[in-house]
């Protein structure tokens, strides 16, 4: 709603700008309200805010990026701590509002309702408060009904727009029909056969051993003092201690123990969640088992670390704001707690701060600047040569390795893209649109250092396929597909 109302006031088109000041003015919204539940005055609080904007910065997306798994992160304390309230009318309506909106925000959010409402559920059978438990389940059985009818792709608001179709909408809607019998295998369908039970318990092993090689996200020592090290050419370098999952499970338990003098159920509650993201990391690995996204070494092909990350800031934060609220902790105290979350920050936290000169003179800022804008300078001749809602298989894998493809698919916002390695490829091809013929004019991107012959033989028979070049920028060619 405030994304949709920050575009409706400003632009009628897409304007990453807007969505990112909508997107910031919920974080915000979300942490003011997280902050009322402190019984602090203004100092206190602002130092917490700034401990928040660290830390989120760590564990999840910060500030400076569109995804939505920081408000869904903040989301999670906000619904314990109304949660742990004698809920008034105004909190089970803020709660509902909440709880509706994760799954909105992306698919994997029914992921995490149905976990915390299994948390919530079990701790009020414990506290024998059956009308908190009936509470939660009316709130599943509503975001259920309401989160079908928002991810309804049948569902049409304003069906008068098609009410009156002319014939160039359908005339050339058959172009792709008969390419479904001239696909050949793509690259990820050769491993359908190889993952049978006996490999799906060899992949979750080597998964869980990862958990203790990477870290959580973002979440290392000493990045900020290594980058101020490097810009002012200090010979010095703090070793990067990388914070795993079972780190951040231990910091839980210590947490934990604080809160357990004040509130005897936490110890449950906090068992219940560290179950939780345990479970949510087999569902993962499980998922990419089911959608062939497993790499030649068994590790998945998804970033479980933001996945998690997500799930661990949420509850820290919890924790954090019920300890504030049990000692009373004086300034020194609160020193002590921002440098140790400044010292597992990121750079990029401190760039809001800075001038637009200073951040270009850092050499991998001012790198990820020209690559994205030479992405979208790319993404912008692309929307001139072709059509809104045509579809585009991207091969273009050498250039920014692998941010080339996540930033172009943000940027060409109109155009419908997939990975020519994806394994939903043939669906992406075959599938026609009944309303617009322009999703079905095909295109291939590849780099300039790839054989088109190659990259479309992968894909397609050579004899029955026909490609033109519409497209050379820089680094990256665009060819239009037709059968031949």
């Amino acid at each position: 709603l405030f994304q949709y109302f920050f575009i409706k006031n400003s632009f009628s088109i897409f304007n990453e700008k807007y969505l990112l000041i909508a997107n910031n003015f919920f974080k915000v919204l979300l942490i003011l309200n997280i902050l009322s539940f402190l019984n602090l005055n203004f100092f206190k609080k602002l130092l917490t805010f700034v401990s928040i904007y660290f830390l989120i910065y760590s564990l999840t997306t910060g500030f400076d990026r569109l995804y939505v798994d920081s408000i869904i992160s903040l989301i999670i304390p906000l619904l314990f701590l109304i949660f742990k309230k004698n809920l008034s009318k105004v909190d089970a309506f803020l709660f509902i509002l909440l709880f509706i909106t994760i799954p909105s925000l992306k698919f994997s959010g029914i992921i995490v309702i149905f976990g915390l409402s299994l948390i919530f559920i079990s701790l009020s059978v414990i506290e024998k408060n059956f009308k908190n438990s009936l509470f939660i389940l009316f709130c599943l059985i509503l975001s259920y009904f309401l989160n079908s009818f928002h991810h309804n792709k049948d569902v049409l608001l304003k069906k008068s727009l098609y009410n009156k179709p002319s014939e160039e909408i359908y005339q050339n809607r058959n172009q792709f029909y008969n390419i479904n019998n001239e696909l050949k295998v793509i690259s990820r369908e050769y491993r359908k056969d190889k993952i049978d039970n006996k490999y799906r318990i060899e992949i979750l092993i080597v998964n869980f051993k990862e958990l203790s090689k990477k870290s959580i996200y973002h979440t290392k020592t000493f990045l900020v003092f290594n980058k101020i090290f490097e810009r002012l050419q200090v010979d010095l370098k703090f070793y990067e201690f990388k914070l795993n999952l079972w780190i951040w499970i231990i910091l839980i338990s210590i947490l934990t123990s604080i809160v357990f003098k004040r509130d005897k159920n936490i110890v449950i509650t906090s068992l219940l969640y560290i179950l939780f993201i345990i479970s949510y990391f087999i569902i993962l690995v499980s998922w990419a088992i089911m959608n062939n996204l497993v790499n030649p070494d068994l590790t998945i092909e998804q970033s479980w670390q933001r996945h998690l990350g997500v799930l661990i800031f949420g509850y820290i934060l919890y924790l954090i704001i019920k300890i504030l609220n049990t000692y009373n902790f004086g300034y020194f105290n609160y020193s002590i707690i921002l440098s140790i979350i400044v010292m597992i920050t990121v750079p990029n936290s401190f760039r809001n701060f800075l001038s637009f000169n200073i951040i270009l003179k850092d050499e991998y800022w001012n790198k990820s600047f020209k690559m994205r804008n030479e992405i979208r300078y790319l993404a912008e001749e692309i929307q001139t040569k072709i059509p809104k809602y045509s579809k585009v298989i991207v091969c273009n894998i050498d250039n920014f390795k692998g941010y080339f493809y996540p930033v172009l698919r943000y940027e060409l916002i109109d155009i419908n893209t997939i990975k020519n390695d994806d394994y939903r490829l043939k669906d992406f091809i075959n599938k026609l649109d009944k309303k617009r013929n322009n999703n079905n004019n095909l295109f291939i991107l590849i780099s300039d250092n790839q054989n088109i012959n190659i990259e479309v033989s992968k894909i397609f028979d050579l004899n029955k396929v026909y490609y033109s070049k519409i497209l050379y920028n820089k680094n990256s060619i665009l060819y239009k597909l037709e059968n031949n």
